[in-house]
């Protein structure tokens, strides 16, 4: 891969000066339309992969007029269901080598370089659409509040802030933030009445609040949504012997929230307590879930193999079957610390074979780093010799992540695509496509 330094600055006015080109070709080709939005979307980003350039969306106040069959319309936010949503650049060819320059400045270094440009493209788009809003603020074909900005996610409310004026925000997307302003309150009950009306928003802030939220989420296990209470218990509930008496009882006596409870005395440390469940036929799937739950989320714990390895070994049969179902290839996983390298190189010794696959998989974490990666990587390389041939195939998937980094092995990596299994054989062909 050929090394880039992009030109930030000529970067964003190339950027500009397309899509700028593309609204005016649209507002010369629609003449009798009146724009009260543009919006980026549709642009899609793969951490150490690729970055897509979003689609520029339009829609006008005539199209919602005959949407909606009155002249006094409601204005609509989301670019998919407008009438135009991914007008077509003038210059297509210019905007494509402008994605193919980021994709090397994203790629050419470390996964640190791939986040670092992220975000920098994200304050581009944030310029460019702060500059298109100026540039037709005044157009006879735009509205004088005309709305111009990037749509990512549907709660991300902080990007939409940054591309749109505040009175504008202020007035068409206030109440569809999910997470407003809140009063300051008159005590810390109120506050807790206030967040729990959607706790899924306010996370972090319950956690700040400490103990004094502890009786008000033990209350809300009751609720609908008792599971968020629950998890956040998980968090709260160190060395606090009331929450975990009342989630040890929850996870028999209330059904709707027993996973979650079981989750949060997991994330306590009350793995004992746990394993006493797992011959309870309802209690099992959750006791299940809850001590894989430390191979898959390495936020708030280290990899530990030892508890998993004690039911493969010793556990009934049914244990064994949605343990191995739990962690299997394709599985959902955190990227594993510096701190658990330890833990999955000794997994890749381990005698049972949804260990070590799971191991495999762990260490296609590129975002390690290089030091982590000389200690991964030549581990990595003897799994494509094993005799079982998923681990062979795994450890493809893996090298493959590790990019650059793994080029040593490359030789090593293309012999499998004669490999005797037939899979093997696919998973080399696409590494190499």
């Amino acid at each position: 891969m050929r090394e880039t330094n992009l030109d930030w600055k000529q970067f964003e006015r190339r950027l500009f000066d397309a899509w700028e080109l593309a609204f005016r070709q649209w507002l010369a080709d629609h003449p009798n339309q009146h724009v009260y939005a543009l919006a980026f979307h549709e642009g899609y980003r793969e951490i150490d992969e690729v970055i897509r350039l979003p689609w520029l969306a339009v829609n006008s106040l005539e199209a919602l007029q005959e949407l909606q069959g009155t002249e006094d319309v409601e204005l609509q936010w989301n670019p998919t269901d407008w009438r135009w949503p991914n007008i077509d650049a003038v210059d297509a060819t210019s905007v494509d080598d402008l994605e193919t320059e980021l994709n090397d400045e994203a790629n050419r270094g470390s996964q640190k370089q791939w986040l670092a440009t992220e975000k920098r493209f994200l304050s581009v788009m944030v310029r460019i659409s702060k500059a298109l809003r100026k540039e037709f603020a005044s157009n006879a074909q735009t509205t004088k509040e005309i709305v111009v900005y990037l749509s990512e996610e549907v709660s991300d409310f902080d990007t939409l802030k940054r591309c749109v004026p505040k009175r504008l925000f202020d007035k068409y997307f206030a109440d569809l933030d999910p997470k407003p302003a809140i009063a300051p309150p008159s005590s810390t009950t109120e506050l807790m009445q206030r967040y729990l009306e959607a706790p899924w928003n306010y996370k972090e802030e319950i956690l700040q609040l400490g103990d004094s939220a502890i009786d008000p989420l033990i209350a809300y296990l009751d609720e609908q949504h008792g599971h968020f209470a629950a998890g956040l218990l998980g968090q709260l509930g160190h060395g606090n012997p009331k929450v975990i008496t009342v989630l040890r009882s929850s996870i028999q006596e209330k059904p709707r929230v027993a996973g979650a409870c079981a989750n949060a005395l997991f994330d306590l440390g009350d793995k004992e307590f746990l394993i006493t469940l797992i011959d309870d036929p309802d209690a099992c799937p959750h006791i299940v879930r809850a001590i894989t739950r430390g191979l898959k989320q390495f936020e708030h714990h280290r990899l530990d193999y030892r508890l998993v390895e004690r039911f493969l070994n010793d556990g009934s049969e049914e244990v064994k079957v949605m343990i191995v179902d739990e962690i299997k290839p394709g599985s959902s996983f955190d990227d594993i610390q510096v701190a658990d390298i330890d833990e999955v190189l000794r997994g890749l010794t381990s005698e049972h074979l949804a260990i070590r696959q799971h191991a495999v998989m762990l260490m296609a974490c590129r975002g390690l780093g290089s030091k982590a990666g000389k200690r991964l990587l030549p581990e990595l390389a003897k799994q494509l010799q094993d005799d079982n041939a998923n681990i062979r195939r795994l450890a493809l998937l893996s090298l493959k992540g590790w990019k650059s980094a793994a080029k040593p092995y490359r030789d090593q990596m293309w012999a499998l695509k004669e490999d005797p299994d037939r899979k093997v054989r696919m998973t080399a062909t696409y590494v190499f496509e």
